[in-house]
């Protein structure tokens, strides 16, 4: 349907992640992300959307935005002199934006909800160099409730060379899977999405 209603395939996104340690085997993480999508196109097919159908060559806009925040307590499992291994339990906060709306007079529809899941993850890292760190994290949480059931699944694998004490840059590559199904007044239907692509970064500590 994303095709159809022409919505875009490639953004860049900004994210933001923040890290408090207040002992060696207790941190805090906080991360932001966002996606906004909107697009108009002709259908080429009837679609039908929470009863109503909208039909072939109508013209159409629509936009699908989410916004996810997350926050995790991590404790340090495992550590010698290559290797960390961390636990992540917290919760991630989805906010879910959507609508579909006719150029001329016709059917409209549009809908938002915020969800919070719980999380459980594992974090792994290996110095391959004083300065040079590989990194990878998965987090999966899902959530089956009255009106509302879904999954979801983040992680990311990346390398960070640290220039100094306090600065050092990486890249990788994240993923983010969504799976929700929902009936309620507030929103109606199933979405599954999937972004995932390479990503740069700067990190700053003190």
């Amino acid at each position: 349907m994303e095709d159809q209603l022409g919505l875009g395939e490639r953004e860049i996104l900004p994210m933001l992640d923040i890290t408090y340690r207040f002992n060696e085997n207790h941190a805090i993480d906080l991360s932001y992300v966002e996606l906004s999508r909107s697009g108009s196109s002709m259908l080429n097919s009837t679609i039908t959307i929470d009863g109503e159908d909208y039909t072939v060559d109508t013209l159409v806009d629509s936009f699908f935005d989410s916004k996810v925040a997350r926050l995790a307590w991590r404790y340090k499992l495992y550590q010698n002199e290559d290797w960390q291994i961390e636990s992540l339990l917290g919760v991630h906060v989805t906010s879910l934006s959507t609508g579909i709306s006719t150029r001329l007079a016709g059917p409209s529809y549009d809908a938002d909800v915020s969800i919070p899941l719980p999380s459980l993850g594992l974090d792994g890292a290996y110095w391959i160099s004083p300065k040079l760190k590989l990194d990878a994290w998965a987090q999966v949480f899902a959530l089956d409730y009255d009106a509302y059931s879904g999954s979801l699944v983040n992680g990311s694998i990346s390398v960070r060379y640290d220039f100094s004490k306090n600065f050092g840059i990486g890249g990788g590559y994240t993923y983010y899977g969504y799976s929700l199904s929902a009936d309620d007044d507030n929103l109606r239907g199933e979405f599954d999405y999937t972004f995932q692509g390479p990503m740069l970064y700067l990190q700053a500590g003190y």
